[in-house]
């Protein structure tokens, strides 16, 4: 058993002693989200905002889980709520700004795919 499995196997046991334990959800989050299960951190950071409404960390990693899920405005909505309860954190900022960048990057993309005269249609419409 690797360590990401006995923490999984850890923190799943004591959320069945203690359903609303907050470090237990938000820590098995992270495990969830080391190994890549974006959707199974997602639940229990969401579990762990709705234990305590003012968990920036949480709110921040949540948000970085949304982007790894390409859920944009969730993302957006959960970076936004990490910088209200902490608005000089330089990592949550790094965030927002990455998804800034995904953003603009999708916008390009999708001007590449276009041809001059899709676009050209396109306005005209």
């Amino acid at each position: 058993m690797n360590k990401f499995e006995e923490a999984l196997g850890n923190y799943s046991q004591a959320l069945k002693l203690n359903p609303n334990n907050l470090r237990s959800n938000y820590n098995l989050a992270n495990a969830y989200r080391d190994i890549g299960k974006y959707e199974q951190a997602k639940t229990y950071y969401q579990r762990a905002i709705y234990i305590d409404e003012n968990y920036f960390r949480a709110h921040s990693n949540l948000g970085i889980t949304f982007r790894k899920l390409d859920e944009r405005l969730n993302a957006y909505t959960a970076l936004t709520m990490a910088l209200e309860l902490k608005p000089e954190d330089k990592e949550a900022k790094k965030n927002f700004k990455m998804l800034s960048i995904d953003h603009q990057i999708n916008v390009l993309k999708k001007l590449k795919r276009q041809t001059p005269v899709s676009s050209i249609l396109h306005i005209m419409k």
